[in-house]
């Protein structure tokens, strides 16, 4: 090895070792708190909504996003945002909408960030046309809705519903896993994913497709089912039926387990 190289990598290790200890003499001095060495600005707002709506449309980046019924017949929308990507929150034509306004310079991109950013809708009603989320990170959830449609697309996160009656369930997304209870779908299920598990306890659709790479899909489901079912290395275990609408699952390492009823 050459001289200079050996030179470089002694260098680039003593930079390294001198980081590291910075930094945790940072954390020492910050009582081992990540959220005081954070250079994220954080900041807590509440809109309240006064005009009437049946769709939800919800385009965001990072935030978990939560929905519940508030209790009292009002909505409010809580958010823990950046202050430089705050959210906008308006009724327009009878669609609740909630849009990330992104207001950062290149620099900005340049930081330590701790912090989560949340979303929480607390509805005035469990009864909807239409919920339409579309996000690149976070984790989505809301239990006992009935909503005609659910489209959720997100790249990473993963989501959970419960006790939800819908017509048609599609979502679509990267990594991240799906884990549906009681979930009912007088039309269908659509559910895709690259990687992450697939969950159905109790749930029920008149057709279901469900396509995964490398995650198992597992649970159970009311009714029985034309089951058409692939997996390239993982084990499959469903229903001997041969009625009912289509269940169509398709992985390609993980395993498949379906069966009837409660376990």
């Amino acid at each position: 090895m050459k001289t200079s190289t050996k030179i470089w990598l002694i260098v680039a290790a003593a930079l390294v070792f001198l980081g590291t200890i910075m930094f945790s003499a940072t954390l020492f001095f910050a009582d081992w708190d990540f959220s005081k060495i954070s250079t994220t600005k954080y900041e807590q707002n509440s809109y309240n909504i006064s005009d009437s709506f049946e769709n939800i449309w919800i385009d965001t980046d990072t935030a978990d996003i939560k929905f519940l019924l508030s209790g009292n017949g009002e909505c409010k929308v809580e958010c823990f945002e950046e202050k430089k990507a705050r959210h906008e929150v308006k009724i327009e034509n009878g669609t609740l909408f909630i849009n990330e306004k992104e207001e950062k310079a290149w620099y900005d991109y340049i930081n330590i960030g701790f912090g989560t950013p949340k979303i929480t809708v607390y509805l005035p009603k469990a009864d909807f046309s239409s919920v339409y989320i579309k996000e690149s990170t976070g984790d989505i959830s809301f239990s006992k809705l009935s909503v005609k449609d659910i489209d959720l697309s997100l790249s990473t996160g993963d989501i959970l519903l419960s006790d939800v009656k819908c017509e048609n369930l599609v979502t679509k997304g990267s990594t991240g896993e799906v884990e549906l209870k009681k979930v009912i779908a007088s039309n269908k299920f659509d559910i895709k994913r690259s990687t992450g598990d697939i969950e159905l306890n109790v749930c029920d659709a008149a057709e279901i497709f469900i396509e995964t790479d490398t995650g198992d899909v597992e649970g159970s489901l009311l009714s029985p089912k034309t089951f058409a079912t692939k997996t390239s290395t993982g084990e499959i275990h469903v229903p001997q039926t041969n009625e009912g609408g289509l269940c169509q699952i398709t992985t390609s390492t993980g395993d498949i387990e379906i069966y009837l009823g409660e376990k």
